[in-house]
């Protein structure tokens, strides 16, 4: 742990007022990675400055100047060709089940936007078992600090993979408590009412019952 030492009065509160920013800048880099909706550019952006920060900061403690910088290379590195990029894709896809969409990564953005905080990977928990058919896997997913989710949610079917079965049951959770936010209220599954009975309530023929 670095010390700062004889300083005057102001560089100290100098420092103080950098580390506050510094862990302010952090929490942003963190939610733009976990944001899936954030752009590289925006993202390297703030990782820049979050660099340029903590070097500031080293600085002041008395780090030497070479030290202290950020390396050369620039977030983000220069990306893929897109070939390369959809094989990469496809491969995950085939690995993971072939699920449609991150919805881990999702349900950690919203509970995080929710919470107004950072989450730490293991505050979602997710569990995964066989199915009882044997085939397949079925996960479930809860959070472990009390207010993260409502509730306990599990996947409806039997995935191919483990980690297909742990997007499955977060799908489940977005789709119970935030679907209306992600416009997602159109995957949720249609609930068919059924017609009252002559017994049950109204009689079908408008008063009287049939005879």
């Amino acid at each position: 742990m670095l010390v700062p030492g004889a300083q005057p009065g102001n560089v100290k509160a100098d420092l103080a007022e950098l580390e506050a920013k510094m862990a302010k800048d952090a929490n942003s880099v963190l939610d733009g990675v976990l944001d899936l909706n954030v752009t590289m550019t925006d993202l390297g952006g703030r990782w820049d400055g979050l660099m340029m920060l903590r070097s500031r900061i080293l600085e002041l403690y008395g780090v030497p100047a070479d030290k202290a910088k950020p390396p050369g290379s620039r977030f983000p590195p220069t990306p893929p060709d897109g070939a390369s990029m959809l094989m990469a894709w496809q491969a995950a896809q085939g690995a993971n089940g072939g699920f449609e969409g991150d919805f881990k990564s999702k349900l950690q953005t919203e509970v995080c936007r929710r919470s107004k905080k950072s989450l730490t990977k293991d505050e979602l928990v997710y569990t995964v078992v066989q199915h009882e058919s044997g085939k397949g896997f079925i996960a479930s997913v809860h959070g472990a600090t009390e207010g993260l989710l409502q509730r306990q949610y599990r996947g409806t079917e039997p995935s191919s993979g483990k980690r297909a079965a742990e997007h499955a049951a977060a799908k489940a959770a977005l789709l119970a408590e935030f679907a209306q936010g992600m416009g997602m209220s159109g995957l949720a599954p249609t609930v068919k009412k059924k017609p009252l009975s002559a017994a049950g309530g109204a009689p079908a023929n408008g008063g009287a019952g049939a005879r």
